[in-house]
């Protein structure tokens, strides 16, 4: 039985109008050494959109590695993520399309990681925050 795949995945670009596109490495390329320069360029591009984008922030840790962290705004205080959640953070704050022009709801597992590592590689775009900013955003949210 054949399946015709262009009617089962929907490519509309005017989904999820109301957040900025994100467009991921597509997942058979992401470990492709033909696609390495391509990949490369795009992770470089999505790290530079969610940096612009905020709402992500480095916290050192006590052996002085910075991990990602999000602001929670319904317990006050920033969280820490592993990949499922940062897979869950991408799909709920960016559209998500790879190179052939498919939305996604999620990005890939090996694809998030890979745009975390790309993050925590060059972090410099993204602010430092501590026990401090917690407190100051907390006596601002009264």
């Amino acid at each position: 039985m054949a399946f015709d795949l262009g009617k089962m995945i929907r490519g509309s670009a005017a989904r999820r109008s109301d957040r900025p596109q994100l467009l991921i490495p597509a997942i058979n390329e992401i470990s492709s050494i033909y696609c390495e320069e391509l990949v490369s360029k795009q992770l470089a591009n999505c790290a530079k959109i969610i940096k612009d984008r905020g709402g992500l922030f480095r916290w050192r840790k006590y052996n002085a590695k910075p991990v990602l962290v999000i602001w929670a705004e319904d317990s006050k205080v920033f969280i820490n993520f592993d990949n499922p959640g940062f897979c869950q953070w991408l799909g709920s704050n960016f559209d998500l399309c790879d190179r052939m022009g498919i939305h996604f709801g999620l990005p890939a597992a090996g694809v998030a990681a890979r745009i975390w590592e790309t993050l925590l590689l060059d972090s410099s775009g993204l602010d430092y925050v501590s026990w401090s900013t917690v407190d100051e955003r907390r006596r601002a949210n009264k």
